[in-house]
């Protein structure tokens, strides 16, 4: 059998006629080069650079609350009364107005920055799931247009089923 014309697609790679051309064809597959993709996922960078900042202000997230826990806790750690030693009479030892300002501005806080978090984790999962799917088709066209420019004979020795099931799997 006629060895096929090689196409430049994306992992599709003319194979042999005999048993060993499975294997030929996997390390081919094997083959594609880290940098190429990373070249080839160039019209992405934008979106990659917006999830990945929108990671980061996700992970910042966790710290600010445990902050703002912290401060809570604090805030009311202080007992409530205290025992005036001369007189033996329970007294009150806070203040009503700088405690009810400070829960406020806790709770605010903590509004802020789930908010924060909330728009922070819709930009990063659109961000991503969108630069993703764009690359996937992108992926999926170049093999399918590398299928399509094949030789006749690339045909007879690749079964149809196995190239749409990398086309539509990998």
């Amino acid at each position: 059998a006629a060895a096929s014309k090689g196409g430049g697609g994306v992992g599709f790679a003319g194979g042999r006629s005999d048993q060993g051309g499975s294997q030929h064809r996997e390390k081919d597959l094997n083959r594609t080069s880290l940098l190429r993709l990373w070249a080839m996922s160039r019209p992405e960078y934008g979106l990659y650079v917006l999830g990945c900042v929108a990671t980061l202000v996700v992970a910042g997230v966790g710290p600010l609350l445990f902050m703002n826990l912290t401060q809570t806790i604090v805030l009311f750690d202080n007992p409530p009364v205290v025992l005036d030693l001369a007189t033996g009479i329970w007294e009150p030892a806070f203040d009503a107005d700088v405690l009810a300002s400070s829960a406020c501005m806790v709770c605010l806080t903590m509004l802020v920055v789930g908010a924060c978090s909330i728009v922070a984790t819709t930009v990063q999962q659109w961000a991503l799931h969108k630069a993703g799917e764009r690359f996937t088709t992108r992926l999926r066209v170049a093999a399918l247009e590398s299928i399509l420019r094949q030789d006749m004979t690339w045909f007879d020795l690749t079964a149809s089923g196995t190239s749409t099931a990398r086309v539509w799997t990998n």
